[in-house]
């Protein structure tokens, strides 16, 4: 990409199409400065140096090495060309962690050589979110982001308690990307659900520095112990709790950018684990046109994301991106393999990873009403209310 130091330091005069040999003193024509409101480059004009003399044949100065590049001729009708910028790209990362959590005794379930190895495999991809699954409370991953992760981790979002499985649910974010939402759904998911779900559907929308904002809604779905075609109907009415659910949130915002993304313990290519798939796709509509796009399975169609002791490795993490998104979508894949380290230490799934670059700035929500946990620095809660915050499993 192009900069302000480029032209200030490389003595390089910009032509249309091409460069030509420094001078003496390089003087630019244009300055390049990075808009703080939305982190474009745009140019303005500046005075021009006196034109250089012309060097004679044969001087020491000739017998550099610069190369010189000739530009094209300028045609005089010719207008004025814009430069297209490249937008910044960012990362989501969603990984079942496979059983970091403590137990109520404060066991801690995963080894220590584990959490290393999970950390290892957060680093080689650099993410700027990490939604996670299988996790515990917001201590463990705040311990968890200064032991193992140098910090780079501080936003983070975690499940309220009330939710019946010790496979919760989190965020991690660096410290560029504002948490500017969150919500759990927990209640209003087991309802829609009649009853299925027992885990949560957490959402949370980010913020980039340069204003643009995307929402992430993470899920885990009901398993398949017990076998594939016994539990599907399970995982049928969570998808479709979870599709109302997401549908309503863009009601308000139709042009939203909105990943769905977790571990749905689904096969895709199965009779009873499409209707699941198409469930998200369609937003519940089996009619309907589809307003999302799973990503992942462009490229990585066949490649495992789980490997289960006595099963064969399958496909069951899942990458979601919402009509006005998907467009933006750069690359989507399941990273590493369960042959090497830290992958095949880390956990029993391997992490998706999506690569897209950023859109425009949008307008706040109206209200960003809030049902995550409290943050340190609220207004303490009184009666029974204040009683149940105690019992958040939130540090």
């Amino acid at each position: 990409m192009l900069s302000r130091s480029f032209f200030s330091h490389s003595g390089l005069d910009s032509g249309v199409f091409g460069f030509k040999a420094a001078r003496a003193n390089p003087s630019p024509t244009r300055m390049w400065t990075r808009s703080p409101e939305t982190g474009r480059l745009s140019s303005m004009a500046v005075a021009q140096a006196a034109p250089q003399t012309p060097r004679e044949p044969g001087s020491s100065e000739e017998a550099s090495d610069t190369i010189s590049l000739s530009p094209r001729p300028v045609s005089a009708a010719l207008p004025a060309q814009s430069l297209r910028l490249m937008r910044p790209y960012r990362t989501l990362m969603s990984y079942n962690a496979q059983d970091f959590y403590q137990t109520p005794k404060n066991r801690q379930i995963k080894s220590q050589a584990a959490i290393r190895a999970l950390a290892e495999v957060i680093e080689k991809e650099n993410p700027d979110v990490v939604a996670l699954q299988e996790v515990g409370d917001k201590g463990i991953l705040n311990q968890f982001n200064i032991r193992h992760l140098k910090g780079q981790y501080p936003n983070i979002v975690s499940n309220p308690v009330w939710a019946k499985s010790q496979h919760q649910l989190a965020f991690l974010s660096k410290g560029n990307i504002k948490v500017v939402e969150t919500k759990s759904h927990w209640k209003e998911f087991c309802k829609l659900s009649q009853g299925a779900a027992v885990r949560d559907l957490l959402e949370a929308t980010f913020e980039t520095e340069t204003g643009y904002r995307f929402t992430v809604f993470n899920s885990h779905l009901k398993s398949m112990r017990g076998g594939e075609g016994k539990t599907a109907p399970v995982r049928w009415k969570e998808a479709n709790a979870a599709a109302q659910i997401i549908q309503r949130h863009l009601q308000d915002r139709p042009e939203a950018h909105v990943f769905i993304t977790g571990d749905l313990n689904t096969h895709y290519d199965s009779n009873e684990g499409k209707p699941v798939i198409e469930a998200l796709e369609r937003l519940g509509q089996p009619d309907g046109e589809p307003l999302f796009t799973e990503v992942t399975l462009k490229d990585n169609a066949q490649k495992p994301t789980n490997r289960a002791f006595g099963y064969p490795d399958s496909k069951l993490d899942y990458t979601f991106s919402s009509k006005a998104l998907t467009p933006l979508i750069k690359a989507a894949y399941v990273a590493g393999n369960f042959e090497e380290a830290p992958w095949r230490e880390a956990s029993d799934h391997l992490p998706l990873v999506t690569l897209f670059e950023e859109g425009t700035p949008q307008t706040p929500p109206k209200s960003a009403r809030s049902d995550a946990p409290a943050r340190s620095g609220d207004k303490p809660q009184h009666g029974k209310h204040n009683k149940k915050r105690k019992l958040e499993l939130i540090a």
